[in-house]
């Protein structure tokens, strides 16, 4: 009996250990709007407008309900479409534990003193992380001289800092512990 306890003991400790070993690296997607601010602003209009309808659609018992509610929730689906088209989505791969220490490691990522940096040098870190995770067809010189010019604070910012959380593996405070 006791033997028996101590192989599934044995058994879940190797499986957990596998599964653990063989987690991928973990991938964040950043959505960058990629059209003028009219055009996303008309598509987010057409979201509300649909959905709307699709409401309306809902409160209907007569014989057209269920077509109607159909057609409006094909024309929400639509809508939701023409947003999302509105946005590039980038992705960025975070980097192995010990490439992401060496980085940080390097002279210029170090805390600067007399400044907020706390970690890391907040000019210069996350911007690393991003240009070495980013993936896609585009090179880190094309960001730095192709989109970056073109991108505001905020939307840089928006990348860097999501570089930074899939890199430093933030611990998700909803999820439960014990």
């Amino acid at each position: 009996m006791k033997e028996d306890t101590l192989t599934t003991t044995r058994t879940a400790k190797a499986k957990g250990l596998a599964r653990l070993k063989s987690r991928k690296l973990p991938v964040a997607v950043y959505h960058l709007r990629a059209v003028d601010p009219d055009e996303e602003m008309a598509a987010r209009d057409g979201v509300t407008s649909a959905e709307e309808r699709h409401t309306a659609a809902l409160m209907r018992s007569d014989e057209g309900a269920e077509a109607a509610i159909a057609k409006a929730q094909a024309e929400v689906d639509q809508a939701k479409a023409a947003l999302a088209d509105c946005y590039q989505e980038v992705r960025i791969q975070a980097q192995e534990p010990e490439e992401f220490e060496r980085l940080l490691g390097l002279p210029e990522h170090k805390p600067r003193k007399g400044t907020e940096d706390t970690l890391w040098n907040n000019d210069t870190f996350g911007k690393t992380m991003f240009l070495v995770g980013v993936q896609g067809e585009l090179t880190a010189e094309e960001w730095e001289t192709e989109v970056f010019p073109q991108l505001s604070q905020a939307e840089k910012a928006g990348l860097f800092i999501k570089a930074l959380n899939i890199n430093a593996r933030w611990v998700d405070g909803s999820v439960p512990k014990g």
